[in-house]
């Protein structure tokens, strides 16, 4: 899960007390409690996905936590909790995934684009890979996953 996004979702399977079939029906409560503090009233919705597959779509505060914990309570069936640990894309290059620097990400591109252009699987160069990340780091931007756009990404590179 993203730290401090919207439009995500966790997921819970709810199940009878009574005969361990799935429970299909009911309105669910969610219960929210972020960075062990005191648990509230979850904001966001759930919706049942089918087969007693409950989602739960966060409002953004809501991930806006170290540890969350997501308890869906329903009438009949099991309470469950789905924990999670949100990250920032801060985060994830911190965790150490990856030591190479821009350099390193323009040198393995263009080998794979003269690869690819040396054995006829394309006839697109090193210019072409770039216009390609440029449409991709537009999309990340679009879709809110990055502040960064297209120029950050060649002024990385």
């Amino acid at each position: 899960m993203y730290k401090n996004t919207a439009s995500q979702s966790v997921c819970f399977q709810m199940i009878s007390t009574s005969d361990g079939s799935s429970v299909t029906t009911g309105t669910p409560a969610v219960y929210v409690t972020g960075d062990a503090g005191t648990q509230a009233s979850g904001g966001g919705t759930a919706t049942h996905e089918g087969n007693g597959c409950w989602s739960y779509a966060p409002t953004q505060a809501e991930t806006n936590y170290n540890h969350v914990a997501f308890t869906m309570t329903l009438s009949g069936a099991i309470t469950q909790t789905v924990q999670t640990w949100p990250i920032t894309l801060a985060d994830f290059k911190a965790t150490g995934f990856s030591t190479h620097d821009a350099a390193d990400v323009v040198t393995a591109m263009q080998a794979v684009a003269a690869d690819f252009k040396a054995t006829g699987f394309s006839t697109h160069d090193a210019a072409d890979v770039v216009t390609a990340m440029q449409a991709v780091a537009a999309d990340f931007k679009a879709t809110g996953f990055s502040t960064h756009d297209a120029a950050d990404v060649v002024t990385a590179m």
